[in-house]
C-alpha cells in the first residue's frame, strides 16, 4: 500500500478498533450482569485479538492481507521496540480466546469460578501502551494526527478509568455468564 493508503486504512479501521476496544472495556467497568457482561466481553477480547495481531502479528501466507504495525514503521524499529512491551495479560488471553470465544470447543471453561474471570484491565493496558510506543515509531506519512492523537491518549483513558489493580484501583475483569436461555429468549 502507498503511504496515503496506510493513512486512509488507519484513519478508519486502526481507529475503528482501539475505539472500539476503549467502547467495550467502559461497558464492562460497571460490571453488567449476566448476558450483557458475555455482549461487551466477547467485544473486548474480538477487538483485543486483532489489535494484538497487528502489533505482535507478522506477515504468512495464511493471511496475506492483514496489516501489521511493521508496515507502518521504518524497516525494523517496530519489532525492536515491541519486545520490551509488557505482554503478561496479553499471553493469558491469547491461551484462551480462541477456544472460549471465537470457536465453540469442548475445553472452554465451565461454571462461575475464578479461572472464568478475564483480565480485560491489564490487557487494556498492555494494548494501550505498546499503541502509544507504536505512534512514536509510525510515521509521519502513514498515520494520520487524529488516529496518532487518539492512540496516545490510551494510557490515559486506562488510568481513568481505573481498570488495572494496585495503585490505579480495582482491576476490570469480566466473564463469560451462565444464564437460562428461555429467559433471553423471552420464555418461562
Amino acid at each position: 500500500m502507498s503511504d496515503a493508503e496506510l493513512r486512509e486504512w488507519a484513519a478508519e479501521h486502526l481507529y475503528y478498533e482501539a475505539s472500539t476496544l476503549e467502547a467495550a472495556a467502559r461497558a464492562l467497568k460497571p460490571r453488567p450482569k449476566g448476558p450483557m457482561e458475555s455482549l461487551f466481553l466477547q467485544s473486548f477480547v474480538v477487538n483485543a485479538r486483532c489489535l494484538d495481531g497487528f502489533l505482535w502479528g507478522g506477515r504468512g501466507r495464511r493471511f496475506p492481507d492483514d496489516m501489521f504495525a511493521p508496515d507502518f514503521c521504518e524497516g525494523g524499529k517496530w519489532e525492536a521496540t515491541r519486545v520490551d512491551c509488557p505482554q503478561a495479560g496479553l499471553r493469558a488471553a491469547r491461551d484462551r480466546w480462541g477456544r472460549e470465544v471465537m470457536h465453540l470447543t469442548r475445553n472452554r471453561i465451565s461454571g462461575y469460578g475464578e479461572q472464568k474471570q478475564w483480565n480485560c484491565g491489564l490487557v487494556f493496558s498492555e494494548l494501550a501502551t505498546a499503541l502509544m510506543k507504536f505512534t512514536e515509531l509510525a510515521g509521519e506519512e502513514t498515520l494520520d494526527a487524529k488516529t496518532r492523537d487518539y492512540l496516545r491518549g490510551l494510557p490515559g483513558v486506562v488510568f481513568s478509568l481505573g481498570v488495572v489493580g494496585g495503585a490505579t484501583g480495582a482491576a476490570l475483569t469480566a466473564g463469560t455468564a451462565i444464564f437460562d436461555p428461555k429467559i433471553v429468549a423471552g420464555g418461562n
